[in-house]
């Protein structure tokens, strides 16, 4: 987009000199038959444009000095004529003001653009067809006015004491109904601006100028369209490519039909914007985003979000710096933290830091319809965490984490793919309570079910087989499709871990997996004066799938075990040992 405006201010500016060096001469010759063909080589010589003049030239004297060009297009060099022109406009209009006439300066009031239509198109390697017109214009914008004057005028205005000085401060710009069409092959994008209208007053290459912009934007892909606002106090440094943009408003209503039949709303307000081209070195200082987001999965109630940050790029490294990162948002939403980009043409990659103040994931979860049923109603009430960050487009990792979630602390390292089919962590803490976040036993079996099911819960999670016992019959033990595509890469040591009632200490996980096979590689604990050990495999290529499990009880006190995870006195006495090798080929209880 950043390209799309710059292009924009360009075009329009070489039209503006282009008209505002007519007014030079017709002031100072008064013969429009010559200017028509001058008007034509000058644009080929300054821009390499081929313009073609179809409409009246026509002035006025009254009430104030003025010219006007109608229905005019141009041709980039070498394009065809068979094609849609690179610009054109149905009317162009500039007015001068009278009384610096006669203290020998023209003075621009108006300059006005109706009808204007572009054609921009960045081709795979990524260059611009407007790229000649800028070259052009960087290497001799500044002598337009020169190429503008006849071969009568002897030497040069410029270079005639007498002749009349042109001021490039013009009162008012106005650009109206206008159209941009820009392709870009290389991001497969498809953008059309239309009712494109264009305001600014005191318009001077030397100082900061109001500007306002509206239009609406109609996206192929992806679909979508919307109706864009943009006002801003604009300092235009065309010869050393220092473009400065102070008190930036950015408003936009979108209908993105992909996301929500409801329109999403953005407001953006940066409090300075600098961009050296030249040095291909830009600042953002004091941004702000606020946006009112609806999503399918909330009904009704649309998402508030606030994102404030400094900001600063410099293309020719290739790198990017994210300063005093805020995103406050609804159900107590508040991370704060720091980013840091390399190769930002190429593969991007960043490093930072990221805090997160407690709040709800539960709230969350909630709002996407997506909370799990879970054993405790307050499970997923308090998470926070801080942490080193790093990654790149695809994936986040989580260097030095330290994890808040329900009072108890996790620290270690946590990686994830931002599509969720890759996983990494190395996490140690001090207890989890696994039975507050697996879902409730079902209530709905008879009493007898019932005691089975129970007494199976408590031989198959001693096992380390806890979703067994929580799914409801017919139920899917496992997301079959997610750990197809899963790569799995995890370590667990906890302290203590409670699972259906029991006290498991010294708890160590390890699992791996990738391409459909997933691997318990080890699961250690100690479990009521006794050890446990197991191993397990999933093999997904499969239908259905395998199973494969084995484990070893030993020495573990029966009565206590019994007790904690049925809440019945134990019939039984003594201590239990137990080997066993157990294959399946279902997904179900």
């Amino acid at each position: 987009m950043r390209a799309l405006l710059r292009a924009l201010l360009a075009v329009v500016g070489v039209l503006a000199l282009i008209v505002v060096g007519a007014v030079v001469y017709i002031t100072t010759f008064f013969d429009p038959n010559d200017l028509k063909p001058r008007l034509v080589e000058a644009v080929r010589e300054q821009s390499g444009l081929d313009l073609n003049l179809e409409g009246q030239l026509a002035w006025s004297f009254y009430p104030r000095l003025g010219f006007s060009v109608e229905q005019a297009e141009a041709w980039l060099p070498e394009q065809p004529h068979e094609e849609a022109p690179f610009a054109a406009f149905e009317r162009a209009e500039v007015s001068v003001a009278f009384a610096p006439l006669l203290s020998g300066e023209v003075a621009v009031e108006g300059l006005t653009l109706d009808g204007m239509r572009l054609n921009l198109e960045r081709d795979a390697q990524g260059r611009g067809n407007w790229q000649v017109l800028l070259d052009r214009l960087e290497n001799g914008g500044d002598q337009a006015e020169r190429a503008l004057a006849p071969a009568s005028a002897g030497p040069g205005l410029d270079q005639n004491a007498d002749s009349l000085p042109v001021a490039l401060d013009i009162a008012s710009v106005q650009v109206r109904d206008s159209l941009v069409h820009y392709r870009d092959a290389q991001r497969d994008l498809d953008l059309t601006l239309s009712g494109l209208s264009l305001d600014g007053s005191n318009v001077s290459p030397d100082a900061a100028f109001p500007l306002q912009m509206a239009f609406e934007l109609e996206s192929q892909a992806p679909a979508l369209t919307s109706d864009v606002n943009f006002k801003s106090r604009v300092r235009l440094g065309l010869s050393d490519g220092r473009y400065e943009l102070n008190k930036v408003t950015l408003e936009t209503s979108t209908q993105w039909p992909a996301l929500s039949e409801q329109a999403q709303g953005l407001n953006l307000q940066i409090g300075h914007l600098l961009a050296e081209t030249q040095r291909q070195h830009y600042r953002i200082d004091d941004a702000r985003l606020n946006t009112r987001l609806h999503h399918p999965a909330v009904d009704g109630k649309p998402l508030g979000l606030s994102l404030g940050f400094d900001g600063e790029a410099d293309l020719d490294a290739q790198t990017a710096q994210l300063r005093d990162i805020a995103l406050s948002g609804d159900d107590d939403l508040d991370l704060t933290g720091t980013l840091s980009f390399t190769d930002l043409l190429g593969a991007p990659e960043y490093t930072g830091q990221l805090k997160l103040s407690p709040l709800s994931l539960r709230d969350w979860l909630t709002r996407f319809e997506a909370l799990p049923e879970t054993g405790d109603d307050k499970a997923l009430s308090e998470v926070a965490f801080t942490s080193p960050v790093h990654g790149d487009l695809e994936r986040i990792n989580f260097s030095n984490l330290s994890l808040l979630l329900d009072g108890e602390t996790f620290t270690g390292e946590l990686g994830a793919g931002f599509d969720g089919q890759w996983l990494s962590f190395d996490l140690q803490g001090e207890r989890l309570d696994l039975d507050a976040y697996l879902p409730p036993a079902a209530a709905s079996r008879n009493e007898d079910d019932a005691a089975d099911a129970e007494d199976t819960a408590a031989l198959l999670e001693t096992l380390g087989v806890a979703p067994a016992y929580a799914a409801a019959e017919g139920a899917e033990l496992l997301p079959v499709e997610w750990l197809s595509g899963l790569t799995l890469d995890g370590q667990l040591a906890l302290d203590t871990m409670l699972l259906k009632g029991m006290t498991l200490t010294d708890v160590a996980l390890r699992a791996a997996g990738s391409d459909g096979r997933q691997r318990l590689e080890s699961l250690t604990a100690k479990l009521y004066e006794g050890t446990l050990d197991a191993q397990g495999s999933l093999d997904l290529r499969q239908s259905p799938l395998r199973m494969a499990f084995t484990e070893s009880l030993s020495n573990v006190q029966i009565a206590p075990l019994y007790a904690d995870a049925t809440g019945e006195t134990s019939p039984l006495r003594g201590r239990l040992n137990l080997e066993s090798d157990v294959t399946s080929r279902t997904n179900r209880l």
